[in-house]
Protein backbone atom coordinates (compact mmCIF):
# COMPACT_ATOMS: atom_id res chain seq x y z
CA UNK A 1 0.00 0.00 0.00
CA UNK A 2 1.40 3.41 -1.00
CA UNK A 3 -0.07 6.83 -1.10
CA UNK A 4 0.77 10.36 -2.26
CA UNK A 5 0.07 13.66 -0.54
CA UNK A 6 -0.01 16.83 -2.61
CA UNK A 7 -0.85 20.24 -1.21
CA UNK A 8 -1.63 23.68 -2.54
CA UNK A 9 -2.75 27.03 -1.20
CA UNK A 10 -3.01 30.68 -2.22
CA UNK A 11 -0.94 33.42 -0.59
CA UNK A 12 -2.26 36.97 -0.71
CA UNK A 13 0.28 39.66 0.12
CA UNK A 14 -0.78 42.84 1.93
CA UNK A 15 0.55 46.38 1.57
CA UNK A 16 0.22 49.81 3.17
CA UNK A 17 0.52 53.17 1.38
CA UNK A 18 1.14 56.64 2.79
CA UNK A 19 1.60 59.94 0.93
CA UNK A 20 2.60 63.41 2.09
CA UNK A 21 4.15 66.66 0.86
CA UNK A 22 6.78 68.91 2.42
CA UNK A 23 8.06 72.39 1.50
CA UNK A 24 11.32 74.26 1.98
CA UNK A 25 9.90 76.66 4.56
CA UNK A 26 7.43 74.23 6.15
CA UNK A 27 4.53 76.69 6.21
CA UNK A 28 1.03 75.26 6.70
CA UNK A 29 -2.50 76.62 6.78
CA UNK A 30 -5.65 75.73 8.69
CA UNK A 31 -6.39 73.20 11.40
CA UNK A 32 -5.47 70.40 9.00
CA UNK A 33 -1.96 71.84 8.67
CA UNK A 34 -2.05 71.75 4.87
CA UNK A 35 1.40 72.57 3.45
CA UNK A 36 1.42 75.99 1.78
CA UNK A 37 3.83 78.04 -0.31
CA UNK A 38 3.63 81.83 -0.35
CA UNK A 39 5.16 83.50 -3.41
CA UNK A 40 5.82 87.23 -3.11
CA UNK A 41 8.10 89.39 -5.26
CA UNK A 42 11.17 90.47 -3.39
CA UNK A 43 10.46 88.20 -0.43
CA UNK A 44 9.90 84.58 -1.49
CA UNK A 45 10.11 84.40 -5.27
CA UNK A 46 10.63 80.59 -5.44
CA UNK A 47 10.16 77.58 -3.21
CA UNK A 48 10.38 73.79 -3.63
CA UNK A 49 7.78 71.18 -2.71
CA UNK A 50 8.64 67.49 -2.18
CA UNK A 51 6.15 64.61 -2.45
CA UNK A 52 6.76 61.24 -0.81
CA UNK A 53 4.92 57.94 -1.36
CA UNK A 54 5.76 55.27 1.21
CA UNK A 55 4.72 51.68 0.38
CA UNK A 56 5.29 49.17 3.21
CA UNK A 57 4.86 45.40 3.27
CA UNK A 58 2.14 44.28 5.69
CA UNK A 59 2.51 40.50 5.69
CA UNK A 60 0.32 37.94 3.96
CA UNK A 61 -2.75 35.75 4.36
CA UNK A 62 -2.84 32.11 3.20
CA UNK A 63 -6.13 30.63 2.02
CA UNK A 64 -7.77 27.98 -0.18
CA UNK A 65 -5.73 25.13 1.32
CA UNK A 66 -6.19 21.81 -0.44
CA UNK A 67 -4.77 18.32 0.03
CA UNK A 68 -5.12 15.57 -2.56
CA UNK A 69 -3.45 12.40 -3.74
CA UNK A 70 -3.78 8.72 -4.60
CA UNK A 71 -3.92 5.47 -2.69
CA UNK A 72 -2.40 2.53 -4.57
CA UNK A 73 -2.92 -1.06 -3.49
CA UNK A 74 -0.90 -3.73 -5.32
CA UNK A 75 -1.35 -7.45 -4.71
CA UNK A 76 2.25 -8.66 -4.73
CA UNK A 77 1.40 -11.93 -2.95
CA UNK A 78 0.58 -15.38 -4.26
CA UNK A 79 -3.12 -15.41 -3.42
CA UNK A 80 -6.07 -13.17 -4.10
CA UNK A 81 -6.65 -10.61 -1.34
CA UNK A 82 -10.10 -9.82 -0.04
CA UNK A 83 -10.01 -6.16 1.01
CA UNK A 84 -12.63 -5.48 3.64
CA UNK A 85 -11.99 -1.75 4.21
CA UNK A 86 -9.78 1.22 3.43
CA UNK A 87 -9.42 3.96 6.03
CA UNK A 88 -7.62 7.25 5.36
CA UNK A 89 -6.78 9.67 8.17
CA UNK A 90 -5.73 13.14 7.03
CA UNK A 91 -4.12 14.85 10.00
CA UNK A 92 -6.27 12.66 12.23
CA UNK A 93 -9.47 13.38 10.28
CA UNK A 94 -11.15 10.56 8.38
CA UNK A 95 -11.55 11.30 4.66
CA UNK A 96 -13.09 9.36 1.80
CA UNK A 97 -11.01 7.64 -0.86
CA UNK A 98 -12.80 7.28 -4.19
CA UNK A 99 -12.21 3.90 -5.82
CA UNK A 100 -14.81 4.45 -8.51
CA UNK A 101 -17.33 1.63 -8.78
CA UNK A 102 -15.46 -0.60 -6.31
CA UNK A 103 -17.25 -1.53 -3.10
CA UNK A 104 -15.89 -3.43 -0.13
CA UNK A 105 -15.36 -6.28 0.49
CA UNK A 106 -13.41 -6.38 -2.78
CA UNK A 107 -11.22 -9.17 -4.10
CA UNK A 108 -7.92 -7.98 -5.56
CA UNK A 109 -6.42 -10.70 -7.75
CA UNK A 110 -2.71 -11.61 -7.63
CA UNK A 111 -0.65 -9.11 -9.56
CA UNK A 112 -3.50 -6.61 -9.87
CA UNK A 113 -3.63 -3.00 -8.71
CA UNK A 114 -6.44 -1.00 -7.13
CA UNK A 115 -6.10 2.78 -7.12
CA UNK A 116 -8.24 5.43 -5.46
CA UNK A 117 -8.07 9.19 -5.13
CA UNK A 118 -8.94 11.69 -2.42
CA UNK A 119 -9.22 15.48 -2.28
CA UNK A 120 -9.99 17.64 0.73
CA UNK A 121 -10.18 21.38 1.37
CA UNK A 122 -8.61 22.64 4.57
CA UNK A 123 -5.31 23.30 6.30
CA UNK A 124 -4.49 19.88 7.71
CA UNK A 125 -1.38 19.29 9.80
CA UNK A 126 0.60 16.19 10.72
CA UNK A 127 0.52 12.95 8.72
CA UNK A 128 -1.74 11.28 6.22
CA UNK A 129 -2.18 7.61 7.13
CA UNK A 130 -3.98 5.07 4.96
CA UNK A 131 -4.85 1.64 6.35
CA UNK A 132 -5.99 -1.26 4.19
CA UNK A 133 -7.57 -4.21 5.96
CA UNK A 134 -7.96 -7.62 4.35
CA UNK A 135 -9.32 -10.90 5.66
CA UNK A 136 -5.72 -11.88 6.44
CA UNK A 137 -3.80 -8.78 7.53
CA UNK A 138 -3.60 -5.01 7.81
CA UNK A 139 -1.37 -2.81 5.63
CA UNK A 140 -0.68 0.90 5.82
CA UNK A 141 1.37 3.79 4.51
CA UNK A 142 2.13 7.13 6.18
CA UNK A 143 3.15 10.33 4.46
CA UNK A 144 3.73 13.73 6.07
CA UNK A 145 1.49 16.65 5.09
CA UNK A 146 3.95 19.24 3.83
CA UNK A 147 2.86 22.75 2.88
CA UNK A 148 5.54 23.99 0.53
CA UNK A 149 5.58 27.14 -1.49
CA UNK A 150 2.18 28.58 -2.39
CA UNK A 151 0.70 27.47 -5.70
CA UNK A 152 -0.47 31.00 -6.39
CA UNK A 153 0.70 34.33 -4.99
CA UNK A 154 -1.59 37.33 -5.24
CA UNK A 155 -0.14 40.85 -5.15
CA UNK A 156 3.42 39.65 -4.59
CA UNK A 157 4.49 42.44 -6.92
CA UNK A 158 2.38 45.59 -7.05
CA UNK A 159 2.65 48.74 -9.12
CA UNK A 160 2.34 52.27 -7.79
CA UNK A 161 0.69 55.03 -9.81
CA UNK A 162 0.47 58.72 -9.01
CA UNK A 163 -2.23 61.09 -10.25
CA UNK A 164 -1.57 64.78 -9.69
CA UNK A 165 -2.74 68.17 -10.89
CA UNK A 166 0.87 68.90 -11.80
CA UNK A 167 1.95 65.85 -13.77
CA UNK A 168 -1.19 63.88 -14.58
CA UNK A 169 -0.98 60.09 -14.27
CA UNK A 170 2.56 58.79 -13.68
CA UNK A 171 3.86 55.28 -12.93
CA UNK A 172 6.19 55.58 -9.94
CA UNK A 173 7.44 51.97 -10.00
CA UNK A 174 6.76 48.64 -8.32
CA UNK A 175 7.59 46.75 -5.12
CA UNK A 176 7.93 43.03 -4.51
CA UNK A 177 7.22 41.26 -1.22
CA UNK A 178 8.60 41.47 1.35
CA UNK A 179 10.39 44.71 0.44
CA UNK A 180 8.67 48.09 0.29
CA UNK A 181 10.00 51.40 -1.00
CA UNK A 182 9.63 55.16 -0.70
CA UNK A 183 9.11 57.04 -3.95
CA UNK A 184 9.66 60.79 -4.18
CA UNK A 185 9.62 63.69 -6.61
CA UNK A 186 9.75 67.47 -6.36
CA UNK A 187 8.57 70.65 -8.05
CA UNK A 188 9.92 74.21 -7.93
CA UNK A 189 7.34 76.99 -7.83
CA UNK A 190 8.43 80.38 -9.22
CA UNK A 191 6.71 83.71 -8.61
CA UNK A 192 7.51 84.75 -12.19
CA UNK A 193 5.59 81.79 -13.67
CA UNK A 194 2.21 83.23 -12.66
CA UNK A 195 0.36 86.36 -13.71
CA UNK A 196 -1.60 88.29 -11.16
CA UNK A 197 -2.62 87.16 -7.74
CA UNK A 198 -3.52 83.45 -7.64
CA UNK A 199 -4.69 81.02 -4.97
CA UNK A 200 -3.83 77.51 -6.20
CA UNK A 201 -4.58 74.04 -4.84
CA UNK A 202 -2.65 71.02 -6.10
CA UNK A 203 -4.31 67.66 -5.36
CA UNK A 204 -2.35 64.45 -5.55
CA UNK A 205 -3.26 60.78 -5.04
CA UNK A 206 -0.97 57.75 -5.06
CA UNK A 207 -2.54 54.32 -5.63
CA UNK A 208 -1.49 50.68 -5.41
CA UNK A 209 -2.88 49.60 -8.78
CA UNK A 210 -3.58 45.97 -7.90
CA UNK A 211 -5.35 46.58 -4.58
CA UNK A 212 -6.87 50.02 -5.09
CA UNK A 213 -5.38 51.28 -1.83
CA UNK A 214 -4.55 54.97 -2.04
CA UNK A 215 -3.55 58.04 -0.08
CA UNK A 216 -3.70 61.73 -0.97
CA UNK A 217 -1.78 64.90 -0.26
CA UNK A 218 -2.74 68.53 -0.87
CA UNK A 219 -0.45 71.50 -1.50
CA UNK A 220 -1.65 75.09 -1.58
CA UNK A 221 0.27 77.85 -3.38
CA UNK A 222 -0.57 81.55 -3.04
CA UNK A 223 1.04 83.88 -5.56
CA UNK A 224 0.72 87.45 -4.32
CA UNK A 225 1.22 90.62 -6.32
CA UNK A 226 2.55 93.75 -4.69
CA UNK A 227 0.28 96.53 -5.95
CA UNK A 228 0.76 99.97 -4.41
CA UNK A 229 -1.40 103.04 -4.95
CA UNK A 230 0.50 106.21 -4.06
CA UNK A 231 -1.27 109.50 -3.37
CA UNK A 232 -0.22 112.64 -1.58
CA UNK A 233 -1.48 116.01 -0.45
CA UNK A 234 0.29 119.37 -0.49
CA UNK A 235 -0.68 121.98 2.08
CA UNK A 236 1.27 125.21 2.68
CA UNK A 237 1.57 127.90 5.36
CA UNK A 238 3.90 130.78 6.21
CA UNK A 239 4.25 133.80 8.50
CA UNK A 240 4.31 137.43 7.13
CA UNK A 241 6.06 140.00 9.23
CA UNK A 242 5.23 143.65 8.37
CA UNK A 243 7.82 146.39 8.79
CA UNK A 244 7.33 150.06 9.76
CA UNK A 245 9.25 153.35 9.87
CA UNK A 246 8.73 156.17 12.38
CA UNK A 247 10.09 159.76 12.45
Amino acid sequence: VTKTVDTSYIRTHKWLIDKWVETDKGDTIGDEKIPKIWLLEGYNESENAYWYVDVDYDGYVDSAHKVWGTVTIVNTGTQDAVITSVADLLGGTAVDVDFGDVTFPYTLPVGETLEGTYSEDGEFEGNNVVTVTTEVDTYSDTKPIVWGDPATEINKTVNISDLSDLNGLVALGSVTAPTGNTFSYSEKFEWADYEGEQHLTFNNTATIVETGQNDSAVLKVNKLDEDLTVTKTVDTSYIRTHKWLID
